[in-house]
């Protein structure tokens, strides 16, 4: 999106969907608010396929407050798709499974039909379920990779590996994975309930446990063992750059890093600190990663603009 044309399609869209990493939306939103607000009697809505960080944080406060755009945000990334070997004009989810949580903006002034009659059925998309809520945070604290992916990057950093015996990303999580998995998602958990009773007066239906969440997904029962062997997950590589000519390290620059650790984790803390939550395990990983991957920035990620529950 760089020349004239683009700004003029974005400027008459009626949906427009940031497909990025999250750490890259907020350069791209602030580039293009101006285009999107061009006609401010069009209603439109302006999303992101994955709601981690709290995409309302991620957007300038121009596009929060025009009554025109309705926000909204999916809690996982709903095109990771395959195309059914028996059918090749459709396509299924290979992520998700049978649900997905979409936060709307604007949930109560009825627009969830013409989201999901514009959006979500021209998707040949089978077997899932949507359900929707007007808080980003719920969709935010839905996330998993948060918490599958520092616990393996952490485990893989300032190793050396031949080509042939790169590990993979998701297939091989030693016993230290797992329980530094199982202690961020304790304190993930324990902050949850903390919002829900301090907050009793909202529905925070989906303040749940990642053990409910698979329940959502038909997954009875949730291991991180279980988690990563299953069906949707990808046995792929972890992302390496060269070391020397012969070994490879990890790749510190990749999305990884940048979205699970700044916009994933940092959020959780920041939400933690709004609350009075201890996660003693979630600030010594974010510790570990201004040390070893970058400093901690001259300002705070985040902000408590918009409210945390609007």
């Amino acid at each position: 999106l760089a020349n004239h044309s683009d700004t003029l399609i974005l400027s008459k869209s009626d949906i427009i969907l940031f497909c990025l990493p999250v750490h890259a939306i907020q350069d791209i939103a602030i580039k293009f608010t101006p285009a999107i607000l061009e006609y401010p009697n069009k209603s439109k809505f302006v999303g992101s396929i994955y709601g981690q960080g709290n995409f309302n944080l991620l957007v300038p406060k121009a596009l929060y407050d025009a009554n025109n755009i309705n926000l909204f945000a999916f809690a996982f990334i709903p095109w990771i798709t395959k195309m059914r070997p028996e059918r090749t004009t459709s396509t299924y989810i290979n992520g998700v499974e049978n649900f997905n949580l979409i936060y709307l903006q604007y949930l109560e002034n009825k627009t969830i039909s013409s989201l999901s009659c514009q959006l979500l059925s021209k998707l040949s998309i089978e077997k899932v379920d949507y359900e929707f809520t007007q808080y980003a945070t719920e969709v935010a604290l839905a996330s998993d990779n948060m918490l599958l992916h520092p616990p393996r990057l952490i485990s893989c950093f300032g190793r050396l590996y031949e080509k042939s015996e790169i590990p993979s990303f998701y297939r091989d999580y030693g016993q230290a994975e797992q329980m530094l998995f199982n202690l961020v998602e304790d304190e993930l958990n324990n902050l949850k309930q903390h919002i829900k009773r301090f907050e009793r007066h909202l529905d925070l239906n989906f303040l749940i446990s990642m053990s409910e969440f698979e329940k959502l997904a038909n997954s009875p029962s949730f291991t991180i063992n279980s988690y990563v062997k299953k069906n949707h997950t990808t046995s792929a590589r972890i992302p390496v750059c060269k070391a020397n000519p012969t070994h490879y390290k990890l790749d510190t620059s990749c999305r990884y890093f940048k979205d699970d650790f700044t916009h994933g984790l940092h959020y959780v803390q920041h939400l933690a600190r709004h609350y009075g939550v201890s996660v003693p395990t979630i600030d010594e990983i974010l510790r570990w990663y201004h040390i070893n991957i970058k400093p901690l920035p001259s300002k705070p990620y985040f902000t408590d603009r918009p409210t945390l529950f609007n």
